[in-house]
């Protein structure tokens, strides 16, 4: 049962939905949760893997070698 703005120990407010479906599905589905609309994302984070509605990592990928770059560089200024 909902009661007030939590369910169980989940704090709706706080969530995002991801929706894997067709483009024009996700346009027009919005979901709604007592009386409160749940936002809509293209991507979500979940145990550290960013995925998106096309269930590709591309954007995951590109973060981790942006990341690896960085951490390199530093290493190198380190020893420089």
């Amino acid at each position: 049962m909902l009661n007030g703005r939590r369910h169980g120990n989940y704090h709706y407010l706080r969530c995002d939905v991801v929706i894997y479906a067709l483009v024009y599905l996700q346009r027009k589905t919005q979901l709604i949760i007592d009386d409160v609309a749940v936002n809509i994302v293209d991507k979500v984070r979940d145990l550290g893997i960013i995925i998106n509605t096309k269930l590709t990592f591309l954007e995951h990928i590109n973060l981790m070698v942006a990341e690896a770059h960085r951490r390199a560089n530093q290493i190198l200024r380190f020893f420089s």
